[in-house]
């Protein structure tokens, strides 16, 4: 009756006109929202439109910065992180440089992002990140995985 009415929730044919969806690796993109969740806690992350111009499925392009307090995050500074399969690290890229670079991919890259916070972050992060409640995280990854953030951009 919604149709009938000229309200198309559910608009399958067209669906692409409206958001723009960007083809990464399922099993890559479940792994970088399980990533994400387990800092989020200290940690801000944005969409990064470099993420559309890696030209690599097995790579995914987020913006990211520790953040503790209660207030919105300046987005001005928030550092470019790359995940791929094996690894996640800081990018000499930011979100104001001109172009990305591909080659100057990794400045410090872990198996995690639990690892690089740790070495990247304040200590005030890291306890904090230690302190989290699993069911938090837990939350935070089903929040994640039902939005898709980094697909729908």
């Amino acid at each position: 009756q919604l149709k009938f009415l000229g309200l198309n929730v559910f608009p399958e044919s067209d669906s692409d006109s409206y958001v723009s969806v960007i083809n990464k690796n399922h099993k890559l993109e479940w792994w970088v929202y399980q990533q994400m969740a387990i800092v989020s806690c200290c940690t801000a992350f944005s969409y990064s439109h470099w993420n559309a111009f890696v030209n690599d499925e097995m790579k995914m392009v987020v913006g990211c910065k520790e953040h503790l307090q209660d207030s919105p995050p300046m987005d001005e500074d928030m550092r470019c992180i790359i995940f791929t399969s094996e690894l996640v690290g800081f990018t000499d890229v930011s979100e104001s440089s001109a172009e990305f670079i591909e080659a100057s991919t990794f400045s410090d890259y872990h198996a995690e992002s639990f690892h690089l916070t740790r070495e990247q972050f304040s200590p005030e992060a890291h306890s904090r990140t230690m302190d989290t409640s699993p069911l938090f995280t837990e939350t935070m990854n089903k929040l994640l995985m039902s939005i898709k953030p980094l697909t729908f951009a």
